[in-house]
């Protein structure tokens, strides 16, 4: 190992000591090559056929990023088809991790442990400076559920005009998570370019990995949810844009566009959410 990584690794270990959580690994973890993908490894869903033929929505393989996330199957590949059904003893609201419809990060937690990260919305990161600053790579070519692109204007959105701003922030999102703080000052998130991100603070980000990790929204549709905030659009006003940018609403309105595997379609408050399929999901 080069002294200039241990270094760095060193420091930190030793700013994340009090997480008991392992981050040594400042380079994400391999997965499968990409490259040994091509147009005849991706199925189209039945569901999307019609659509696809008919010329409302384009082939798979075109609805894909350059570099979509392999899963590997913990048994086996699954069938095409098929409805899921939960109950939830609880308020909806509260819960929405239990729907398994929650949106991406752009770091995961391994399955089925845990016990590392992983790359997610994200295919690479890389830490600078001993630790000062983190750049983080997004996959090139991924699309809301609505088919529009996604990019580092989607994290610089949700990170600096929600979870930074107290004008911003809905009332169930009202806390800073510790690990976005550095001496009680926020971490500093940039935009390099539509797929670059770069944290920055003044000592070593320690926590920053299992912060974004575990932030399982750590995105927002700029082109949704900017004409309700007053930095990105005149007719903006905060109580509306706190309103309607609370998990709930973002998680189960009818029509919002989400990077997870299905997008909600019906929201009967009280009773029930349905989602359908996500034609632009991003892994295969």
């Amino acid at each position: 190992m080069p002294s200039d990584q241990a270094t760095q690794q060193s420091q930190l270990r030793s700013s994340d000591s009090a997480t008991g959580f392992d981050i040594r690994n400042t380079r994400a973890p391999l997965e499968i090559d990409p490259s040994v993908l091509t147009n005849r490894s991706f199925g189209e869903s039945p569901m999307w056929q019609h659509a696809v033929a008919s010329g409302r929505l384009p082939p798979v393989a075109d609805r894909l990023p350059k570099h979509p996330r392999v899963i590997i199957p913990f048994k086996k590949i699954g069938r095409y088809g098929g409805k899921i059904r939960r109950a939830i003893t609880g308020d909806i609201v509260q819960v929405p991790a239990t729907m398994k419809a929650k949106d991406e990060g752009l770091l995961t937690f391994s399955h089925p442990m845990g016990d590392s990260i992983e790359p997610n919305l994200a295919e690479r990161w890389e830490f600078r400076n001993g630790g000062r600053e983190l750049y983080v790579y997004i996959r090139e070519g991924i699309r809301w559920s609505d088919g529009y692109p996604f990019t580092t204007d989607d994290v610089l959105f949700y990170y600096n005009d929600l979870l930074m701003d107290d004008d911003g922030r809905p009332l169930d999102r009202n806390v800073t998570p510790s690990a976005f703080l550095v001496d009680g000052k926020p971490v500093k998130l940039e935009k390099i370019d539509d797929l670059t991100l770069k944290f920055s603070a003044p000592k070593p980000m320690g926590r920053i990995l299992y912060g974004i990790a575990n932030h399982d929204l750590f995105t927002l549709p700029l082109h949704i949810y900017g004409k309700w905030h007053p930095r990105h659009s005149t007719d903006g006003d905060y109580e509306e844009f706190r309103r309607r940018a609370t998990r709930a609403q973002f998680l189960y309105t009818e029509g919002n566009p989400t990077l997870a595997a299905w997008r909600p379609v019906k929201w009967v408050h009280g009773q029930r959410v349905v989602y359908e399929r996500n034609p632009y999901y991003w892994k295969v």
